[in-house]
């Protein structure tokens, strides 16, 4: 939203869930209307610093609803089954009938995006999309969308970590992910160099480094470090 709002990027969410900006509408307002703690707010280093705060003065002259876009959205699954889909279709390069294998996988996908409820998200009246105008639901879209991608971003992706990087190596563009939670159930085959699986989240990023290594770089947001407030990112050059 920020990218799509403040930068100008045509930047498109890869989410099951339809996306809500009612929250960051709601901070924009009442940042607006308390300037005092705007400005506290937009001192980097502090531990009040809100990163949005400090963007507020490239959002002037955006003041009601309706002059704020939404990025585009697929709701489908980051997962092992998008970037085997996207390989295969980059890779066959004699094959009339590939497209038809990317739109058996695309209804697969939206269909299985829309029954997934990550974390126990439940959608309500606030999430809309715009009122799904934004959503991108056709085939053909998707796989332009995907293929023309320069720069694939997972902020706290959760269980897209691994995924998100695959696609960006497969397209062949830069990624820059920020990991967060580390779902060990769901991944046991995440193993270390020693051969220990990956149970915590600083194995996470070991797991990470290690497995895209030497490519792989790491630094710090400039935002403070908490339990629910991941600052380390993974980045392509």
């Amino acid at each position: 939203w920020l990218l799509r709002n403040v930068d100008g990027i045509d930047a498109v969410v890869i989410d099951p869930r339809i996306t809500k900006s009612s929250h960051i509408l709601k901070s924009i307002q009442y940042l607006r209307d308390h300037p005092d703690e705007a400005e506290r707010r937009s001192v980097p280093g502090l531990q009040t610093y809100q990163p949005l705060a400090a963007l507020l003065p490239r959002l002037e002259g955006k003041a009601e609803e309706s002059d704020f876009a939404s990025p585009r959205h697929m709701r489908i699954l980051v997962d092992s089954d998008l970037v085997e889909a996207i390989r295969c279709y980059r890779r066959d390069h004699t094959d009339d009938d590939k497209f038809d294998r990317w739109n058996q996988y695309w209804q697969s996908a939206t269909r299985r995006g829309q029954e997934a409820t990550p974390l126990g998200h439940k959608e309500d009246d606030e999430a809309d999309d715009n009122r799904t105008g934004a959503q991108i639901k056709i085939a053909q879209e998707a796989l332009e969308t995907i293929l023309s991608a320069k720069l694939v971003v997972g902020f706290h992706p959760d269980q897209a970590t691994d995924a998100g990087i695959d696609l960006a190596k497969e397209l062949d563009i830069p990624y820059c992910v920020v990991p967060c939670c580390v779902f060990p159930s769901e991944f046991p085959n995440r193993r270390l160099a020693d051969g220990s699986r990956v149970r915590c989240y600083s194995e996470l990023i070991q797991y990470l480094q290690e497995r895209h290594a030497p490519s792989i770089r790491t630094e710090s947001l400039n935002f403070h470090f908490t339990d629910t407030a991941k600052n380390l990112v993974l980045f392509s050059p």
